[in-house]
């Protein structure tokens, strides 16, 4: 999986504790939009949330281009519906404390989705999960 953060400091600036705080990536409190309808990882991540003891679950929306409306999931034992949007801007207007995205979009896809996400003023960090063209579900770092 790859990582790509925004940065605002300028060149030669020096580090101080404050600074090396705010360039954390995720925290306890982070929350994400999921781009891309990958049911089975949202599942997922939300089942490490819950085995975490996070109270509030690491996804807030999802983005999937083909359908808005809802998306029922599980977290711990109760059942949650997570809106879905067709945009990654509503997404990120709707839930401006997720300044996370996770980019599940097609290879094909991939370069766009991540560039837009990058352009979002809302999003901090991206983490980019490509499919590989002819493997069945396989996926790869990109």
């Amino acid at each position: 999986m790859a990582m790509m953060k925004k940065t605002s400091a300028s060149k030669g600036e020096e580090k101080t504790e404050e600074t090396m705080a705010s360039e954390e990536l995720f925290s306890k409190d982070t929350t994400a939009i999921v781009y891309g309808y990958q049911q089975n990882a949202i599942q997922r991540m939300l089942d490490f949330d819950f085995a975490c003891g996070r109270e509030v679950p690491s996804v807030a929306a999802i983005v999937n281009p083909s359908r808005a409306g809802f998306h029922k999931v599980f977290f711990g034992g109760e059942e949650m519906l997570l809106p879905m949007f067709r945009s990654l801007g509503e997404a990120s207007e709707r839930f401006p404390g997720a300044d996370v995205v996770v980019n599940f979009s097609s290879q094909r896809s991939t370069f766009a989705t991540t560039m837009e996400a990058l352009d979002n003023p809302r999003v901090r960090t991206v983490a980019v999960i490509a499919e590989e063209e002819g493997l069945t579900g396989g996926y790869r770092v990109v």
